[in-house]
């Protein structure tokens, strides 16, 4: 069997593929190595790949096919280089089997090169989407991006925290310094909780996303064919709404840029702690805010920046430098208002006019 493809439809559907497959030797290279092309006999492909948490499920169709198989077609390779060697190629490209050598043969033009085949009959099977329809996913990729900073990157294992939250009011992130959250209702039967990082990193640029989900697995689509999958985090999530509150002692309004540069400041002072748990402590008052931090055998470093219509009385509380800068950063516009107090042991709360929203516990 020979089966040609449109160059850009098979760079998609590898390079998606190749994100996925395992690439060092371990657990997920044991079960799943490579990744797997299935060809039915009018040229009808899927190309597989999965690493056990976040799988890869790509259809295309071939532009031809000679000698075309009576059942499916199951070719296994390695996913090393193929991809990046395919996106060099612009022409037509043709694939076929050597049985002799066990090895794929790719054509285009006068470029060739040789794939050794790998058993198939071990990969693993795809759990399957459920049979409802997707939701929209409402720009679910940009986002999240606003507020995975906020989950936690050391978490034990299967922990919530780590995760990103979907309950179909907001998305959440959170950890125990606080949390990040927007207001997006995503149409979900129940809430959710998976994996973000690297199944949103996988996403980048596509916009155009539906989700659905069933009780292990989400799958976000991006056509009405592809799809990709996390595992979903079963603990039960934080009750995250007993820290949302409106009792504030009071609120001021930051200006971004120049807090940006403030914080970018003390985190070089900072990057010196050894224990890298560096914490600021912020002092508000009618027309300053206010940060100071000690590292410890480093030094001091203070910085300010001026606002106006703040509190009468000095307001000091202080937190994570790195919760605080992350906040900072992703906050969107020119200014963002923060609700401190009453209290020095009571959250603060950073909103902006996206209707995004971030949390900070104080520390001690």
């Amino acid at each position: 069997m020979k089966v040609t493809y449109d160059s850009k439809d098979l760079i998609r559907a590898f390079d998606l593929a190749t994100r996925v497959s395992p690439t060092a030797k371990g657990g997920a290279w044991d079960k799943a190595a490579g990744m797997v092309v299935k060809i039915d006999k009018d040229g009808h492909t899927t190309v597989l790949a999965t690493n056990i948490d976040i799988a890869v499920h790509v259809e295309l169709d071939a532009t031809a096919i000679k000698d075309a198989p009576d059942d499916v077609v199951m070719w296994r390779m390695s996913a090393l280089f193929i991809a990046q060697f395919v996106k060099k190629l612009s022409g037509a490209i043709t694939v076929n089997e050597d049985t002799k050598k066990n090895a794929l043969i790719f054509r285009s033009g006068k470029s060739k090169v040789e794939v050794p085949l790998m058993d198939p009959t071990d990969y693993p099977e795809f759990h399957q989407p459920p049979g409802t329809a997707p939701v929209d996913g409402q720009n679910l990729v940009a986002m999240a991006e606003r507020i995975m900073w906020a989950c936690d990157q050391n978490p034990s294992s299967g922990s919530p925290l780590s995760g990103l939250h979907a309950d179909g009011t907001n998305i959440v992130a959170c950890r125990h310094e606080g949390l990040s959250m927007l207001g997006v209702p995503l149409e979900v039967e129940s809430p959710i909780t998976f994996q973000a990082r690297e199944l949103m990193g996988l996403l980048k640029g596509f916009s155009d996303i539906r989700i659905s989900s069933d009780d292990s697995k989400v799958f976000l689509w991006i056509n009405e064919t592809d799809w990709v999958s996390a595992s979903l985090i079963i603990s039960p999530y934080p009750k995250y709404t007993a820290l949302l509150r409106a009792d504030h002692g009071g609120s001021v309004t930051i200006p971004k840029a120049p807090l940006n540069d403030c914080l970018d400041r003390l985190a070089i002072v900072a990057s010196q702690d050894r224990g890298d748990l560096p914490k600021v402590t912020v002092t508000i008052t009618q027309k300053i805010f206010h940060m100071k931090m000690t590292v410890k055998d480093v030094g001091d470093c203070e910085e300010s920046i001026a606002i106006t219509d703040g509190p009468e009385d000095p307001f000091t509380v202080a937190f994570s430098l790195t919760f605080l800068m992350d906040a900072v950063r992703n906050t969107d516009g020119v200014t963002f208002q923060f609700a401190f107090g009453p209290g020095d042991r009571q959250s603060c709360m950073l909103t902006d006019e996206t209707g995004w929203q971030s949390i900070l516990m104080p520390r001690r």
